[in-house]
């Protein structure tokens, strides 16, 4: 079996390894419920609304059909980011009174002050009626569809720290809303 890792690994074909077995994350904003199928085309000004998350380019105005964006190639080229080694595929999902405002998908690095890297799992901040939840996870395969789609609403976690969140190049700072 050793030999085997160790092969792979060699060979660029162990995920995570510098070859290009690294997957894909989505990357883009969805504006939510609010701009629903408007005949208006989402723009970067819109971007100044998000203000509990990064605001990701481009923007959706209705909600995402990810097997559409991840089975053709425009939009796949237009809607993914590539993976690094070092960074997860991250989903952030605003509420307000339990209800979705906004939805941004990116590739990105999170810190758990306290706990380090955040490499998987879901956690949850709230404020009054306002929540979001960061989810995190690694898509291992160029192959498989990116692992920050699903839209399944985890228990939620409680958080007595503050997350630190470092984003990649396009997002330097850390969320005002934390």
């Amino acid at each position: 079996m050793s030999a085997l890792v160790c092969l792979l690994g060699l060979l660029g074909a162990w995920p995570g390894s510098r070859g290009q077995l690294d997957g894909y994350c989505f990357s883009f904003t969805w504006l939510g419920p609010v701009f629903q199928n408007t005949s208006e085309e989402p723009n970067n000004t819109l971007c100044n609304e998000v203000t509990t998350s990064p605001c990701v380019l481009p923007l959706v105005n209705s909600a995402p059909i990810y097997s559409e964006l991840w089975h053709n190639a425009t939009l796949r080229e237009n809607f993914t980011c590539r993976l690094d080694r070092s960074s997860v595929c991250a989903k952030w999902i605003n509420y307000y009174d339990k209800e979705v405002v906004n939805v941004s998908h990116i590739c990105t690095k999170i810190s758990v002050q306290g706990e380090g890297a955040m490499k998987e799992g879901c956690l949850t901040h709230y404020k009054g009626v306002y929540s979001t939840e960061v989810c995190a996870c690694r898509t291992l395969s160029p192959h498989s569809p990116p692992c920050n789609y699903a839209t399944i609403h985890t228990p939620a976690l409680q958080l007595p720290v503050v997350l630190l969140i470092a984003v990649s190049a396009a997002f330097n700072e850390v969320l005002g809303y934390w």
